[in-house]
């Protein structure tokens, strides 16, 4: 049996402990003065082992256990943090991404929704007052009134921890978690007391001789509240003893993204191609029935109209709307375009918010208020109980991956499950289609909308390819010129490199010697503005040295350039024009990106040098040229998407020019101009890169046409990550279902086993990395063979060996 709230006859609540060694639900007996507080989905403390008290989650409720069970001693959450919906997804994140269900339930709840834990100290036992000397006697009143440790020991001082001994060695006191919840933001406001009319009376009389306290009638008769803030204390006292004016607090709802975009409110007339996406998508909203649509559009051809305009529809019945987009910075004009249309029933969810505000915008959401939420791959796991139709823009982007943190889930597929389960279409929006999106739209899995041409006619922009082995510097002679004739035309120009920092690596001009860093055996970036080499994986930053630490030379050269270079290089040549730089240096900071973009908008930027940030979804009619500084930058990474990221990456960033009246322009600068993947980008031609590729992937079984598990096994010691990489690719290999397989008539070669073999960062963060590929035609036989290798080796839940780490990636998009 299962439901929110417990049936009389429930007495048992299955609890999952957070505690990751407890995969599994167990049953503790429901106290009778808890009946009503203890719901699904709610966390409570209870207790586990023989003087442990432990924080878990009600995930289902049973009238008789199987075992004998123990009492739930209080519940720490006053509201339900999850409802049986995304408790089902977590389980299925969690068995689709070889992780535990409470690693895959905490995406689902913010953290300020838990609140902090800490420890309570509650009576066991009444001890006989009567026998107590006077300090002992005031510490059982004190924590009968419910004061923590910390309190008594402010009490009783010195004597502060000899109190505390005695009492839990007599058995009158136990520990308990107790969850300290952040408050509500809230503002004050004045507000009238009295009726208009009696108001009205009272201005005009006081309009001469008390101006200040009218006019604050005056306001407040035209707005009917005014915040508090900002009104003299002496006003605010003389009208509220008057009886004509009640101070009150009220929720605030503060918005993390002002409004200061100029968008179009109104729909605007499609095109025919539009409408013939439209009309597809409108029958399955109408249906309410589940279908994947792939809108195939190039940049600038509307999707995102597309995108408005079928939320509408599932607005207008009754439904919510889910909207991802891959970056945090293009949070902010997704949010501007469709508040324009859904005003304040938007919502955005994502990590750089404050605990407070990701909270509350969480509360609304659940609560139904609004109708649109939009955000990164955190976003996908947001509480909508009514989901209607899933927006993925932009669904080719790695970043849709979490690679950080486990469970190491892609936002894309949880999203395609979400709406799966909420029988609701989902777009996934692109110019670029991921291979095996597009390869499955080709299978007839998708449904493919297509969007050949810009809106308004316009047409794409011209793209040059520059050959780098035949110029010198930074900035080619062509790069410049043109930009040089852009800018006097009045255009903006974009200078698009994904390599932050001045240069790649700083090297020694005596002896080749090139600085690295020790925790990740990679060279150091450096840093022209402050001087330093910094590791843009572990972080570490060291100064610039002044001596090679090798041959003690002291001729150093840079080599590699990045943002800060070419930064550097734009200066130089158009000294008064205005030149910025985008980024994640630069921005760290809370609405860096808003004013990013408004600063774009508004032309006070001429020039602009930026990373992948610039190169994703932003819409500015102003840039007349995108400059590709490098392009070979990730064609040579060993990786088998190497290729396709290029692709990818140098159209994206051509889709920012020509947006406006004037034709755009591109130019691509290659040492390999050669290359499959930038000649199909040069030429706007995706369906000649996709071919190539969909060739070499089937000759070489990647994905689609096979499914991979990347296991990493990492160590304090190279030797202790090698032996136990070795361990589990024995146990990988070992055939446990041999005989299944025969009687099937599958080959025993599937699932295949590739290495062990050293990562390609093979130290990072100080550890000793490994590697461990299981591959497989059938995704589920790849995943059950890392999971019985997991278990065999070290358990499920992982328990390597101490100095070892293990990382299980399901469908990896690195694999470096």
């Amino acid at each position: 049996m299962s439901a929110n709230l417990p049936d009389l006859a429930v007495r048992y609540a299955l609890v999952l402990l957070e505690a990751p060694n407890s995969p599994l639900p167990l049953p503790y007996e429901i106290p009778e003065h808890l009946q009503e507080a203890v719901q699904f989905g709610v966390r409570v403390a209870v207790p586990l082992g023989r003087r442990r008290v432990v924080p878990g989650f009600v995930v289902g409720f049973c009238d008789r256990s199987p075992v004998p069970a123990r009492t739930i001693r209080s519940v720490l959450t006053p509201e339900p943090l999850f409802d049986e919906a995304m408790w089902s997804l977590a389980q299925w994140v969690a068995d689709r991404y070889l992780c535990t269900p409470q690693e895959a339930l905490r995406c689902a709840i913010p953290p300020a929704a838990l609140g902090r834990l800490r420890r309570r100290i509650r009576l066991q036992a009444e001890p006989l007052l009567a026998v107590l000397d006077d300090d002992l006697r005031r510490a059982v009143e004190l924590v009968r009134r419910g004061a923590s440790e910390g309190a008594l020991r402010r009490a009783f001082r010195a004597r502060g921890e000899e109190i505390l001994r005695a009492l839990r060695e007599a058995g009158w006191v136990r520990h308990e978690p107790d969850a300290h919840l952040p408050e509500a933001p809230t503002e004050r406001v004045l507000r009238l007391a009295v009726p208009p009319e009696q108001a009205q009376e009272v201005v005009e009389r006081w309009r001469r001789r008390a101006p200040r306290r009218a006019g604050l009638l005056e306001r407040l008769l035209r707005s009917g509240e005014v915040p508090r803030t900002g009104v003299r204390a002496d006003l605010v006292r003389d009208l509220v003893r008057a009886g004509l004016v009640v101070e009150e607090r009220r929720p605030l709802h503060r918005d993390p993204f002002p409004r200061t975009y100029q968008e179009v409110a109104a729909p605007v007339t499609l095109t025919p191609e539009q409408e013939t996406a439209l009309g597809a998508i409108r029958e399955a909203l109408r249906g309410r029935r589940h279908a994947v649509f792939l809108i195939f559009g190039v940049t600038g051809s509307g999707k995102t109209e597309v995108y408005l305009q079928a939320a509408e529809e599932a607005i207008r019945s009754g439904r919510q709307v889910l909207v991802l987009v891959p970056e945090i910075s293009l949070t902010p004009q997704t949010v501007a375009r469709f508040a324009a249309r859904f005003g304040e029933r938007v919502a955005v969810l994502h990590s750089r918010l404050g605990a407070v505000e990701r909270l509350d915008a969480w509360r609304r959401i659940r609560d139904g208020t609004c109708t649109v939420v939009i955000g990164p791959r955190s976003a996908v796991f947001a509480p909508l109980r009514n989901l209607g139709l899933v927006v993925v823009d932009e669904e080719h982007e790695a970043s849709y991956k979490q690679e950080e943190q486990v469970p190491r889930y892609d936002a894309r597929e949880v999203a395609l499950e979400r709406a799966r389960r909420a029988a609701s279409p989902i777009l996934l929006g692109s110019a670029t289609p991921s291979v095996e999106s597009y390869w499955k739209a080709q299978e007839g899995t998708y449904h493919l909308l297509t969007l050949p041409r810009r809106i308004q006619d316009r047409p794409l922009p011209t793209v040059r390819v520059v050959d780098m082995r035949t110029e010198q510097g930074v900035l080619s002679v062509t790069l410049l010129r043109a930009m040089r004739a852009h800018l006097e035309a009045g255009d903006q120009v974009l200078l698009y490199l994904n390599r932050r920092g001045y240069a790649a690596f700083l090297l020694c001009r005596d002896c080749g010697e090139v600085p690295r860093c020790r925790r990740c055996d990679v060279a150091f970036t450096y840093h022209l503005h402050s001087r330093t080499l910094r590791c843009h994986y572990c972080g570490r930053a060291l100064r610039a040295p002044s001596r090679c630490s090798r041959c003690g030379g002291v001729r150093f050269r840079p080599f590699g350039p990045g943002t800060q270079r070419v930064e550097e290089e734009v200066r130089a040549h158009f000294p008064d024009l205005t030149v910025a730089r985008a980024d994640r240096d630069t921005m760290q900071r809370r609405g860096a990106h808003e004013r990013l973009i408004a600063d774009l908008q508004a032309g006070r930027i001429r020039v602009l040098v930026g990373t992948q940030i610039i190169a994703k979804g932003l819409d500015l009619p102003g840039v007349g040229l995108v400059g590709v500084v490098a392009a070979d930058v990730a064609l040579s990474l060993p990786d088998f998407r190497a290729a396709e990221r290029t692709f990818q990456q140098l159209t994206q960033a051509a889709g920012r020019a020509g947006r406006g009246d004037r034709p755009g322009e591109v130019l691509i600068q290659t040492y390999r101009p050669d290359h499959p993947a930038i000649r199909a980008a040069a030429h706007h031609d995706y369906l000649a890169f996709f071919e190539a590729e969909i060739a070499s992937r089937q000759v070489h079984r990647y994905p689609p046409y096979t499914s991979l598990v990347s296991v990493i096994v990492a160590g304090r010691t190279p030797l202790g990550a090698e032996r136990a990489a070795c361990a589990f690719a024995e146990a990988a290999t070992r055939t446990t279902t041999a005989a299944d397989d025969l009687a099937s008539g599958r080959s025993t070669e599937d699932p295949e086993v590739l290495g062990p073999s050293p990562a390609p960062l093979h130290r990072l963060r100080g550890w000793y990395r490994w590697q461990v590929v299981v591959r497989s035609v059938e995704p589920d036989r790849a995943r059950e063979r890392v999971r019985e290798a997991l278990r065999a080796c070290w358990g499920l839940p992982l328990r390597p060996p101490r100095g070892v780490r293990v990382v299980v990636d399901v469908d990896p998009v690195e694999m470096l």
